[in-house]
């Protein structure tokens, strides 16, 4: 065997494959331009995945029967969808009663708010208080399994909606009608057996 001629044939060969490899001294890992394309689509697919896992966390909102608002509620609540579309309902009749609110002020309050039932009467919440109900992102009624709250909560909502303020300490509610309204809505529900 001539060792010689095999290492010409190799030599010969690796020249074939240096020609014939585009990626050898293509710009795809030489120049800093492509580094940085490659590093921004690794960073996108992460973010892309966050998101993805983000979204996945989130609740899913379903359709309340016969309005426009969404709810979601504990896996093993007691109650039906029917049961927080009634006292939804009935909540928004009463606050537009008390507060002399037209019926397209109502119908635009429910098309923002969604329920959630919260598992249990009271929580602790962020502050260390406990709690049956409370307003998030002024649109989100929080509200204990009984619903005892969730006119309490739509109140806020009302408040918000229609003088900018939620009203933390229910300063206005006696004279704004809504203090009238939750009273109301806890008589209707504690005589409704729902």
């Amino acid at each position: 065997m001539n060792f010689a001629r095999v290492a010409s044939r190799i030599e010969a060969l690796r020249a074939n494959i240096e020609e014939l490899n585009p990626l050898k001294e293509s710009f795809m890992f030489e120049s800093p331009i492509a580094v940085g394309i490659l590093l921004g689509v690794v960073a996108l697919a992460i973010a892309g995945g966050f998101y993805i896992a983000y979204r996945l966390m989130q609740p899913k909102w379903l359709p309340l029967p016969g309005l426009v608002a969404k709810y979601v509620a504990y896996a093993g609540w007691p109650g039906t969808p029917q049961k927080i579309a009634t006292c939804l309902t009935q909540a928004a009749t009463i606050i537009g009663q008390t507060t002399k609110s037209t019926p397209a002020q109502m119908q635009q309050l429910l098309a923002k708010v969604y329920v959630s039932v919260h598992a249990g009467e009271t929580w602790v919440d962020s502050f260390g208080r406990t709690i049956g109900g409370e307003l998030d992102d002024n649109v989100i009624l929080v509200c204990n399994q009984s619903l005892d709250v969730l006119c309490h909560e739509l109140c806020h909502a009302w408040d918000f909606m229609f003088t900018g303020n939620a009203d933390d300490n229910h300063t206005l509610w006696p004279t704004n009608g809504l203090s009238a309204a939750d009273q109301q809505y806890r008589a209707w529900l504690a005589s409704s057996g729902l």
